[in-house]
């Protein structure tokens, strides 16, 4: 059984190439970006595809803002935040300024648009 699973793997790759090939020619591999996504823009998709930090983020991108105001427009916990904004942080998402002994919390946006820039290219 293995030997013949494998012949019918082989002959619907087989298939497969040649539609490929009637429908986008001997291009296609020219065309085509095979290449895997950079552990940079894994961390950063990972790091917004979670709804709190997406919100936080986006809050942090109209203006900085230090953890217990983010505490009082988002009525979640003070760790819960904190933890959201270290993943933001490490995914390099966001920047620290210290002002006294409040630590401001503010959007990249060098990062978004490069993230932007890496799907809008080659369309």
């Amino acid at each position: 059984m293995p030997i013949l699973k494998e012949i019918i793997s082989e002959m619907q790759s087989e298939l497969c190439k040649r539609k490929l090939h009637e429908l986008y020619g001997a291009e296609l591999e020219k065309k085509l970006d095979t290449r895997k996504p950079s552990e940079e823009i894994l961390q950063i998709l990972k790091a917004l595809a979670n709804p709190i930090r997406l919100w936080i983020f986006c809050l942090l991108k109209q203006i900085k803002m230090p953890v217990c105001l983010l505490v009082q427009i988002l009525k979640l916990d003070q760790t819960l935040i904190s933890h959201h904004l270290r993943v933001l942080k490490n995914a390099n998402l966001v920047d620290i300024e210290v002002h006294g002994k409040f630590r401001f919390y503010k959007a990249k946006r060098d990062m978004l648009q490069k993230l932007l820039k890496i799907f809008l290219e080659n369309n």
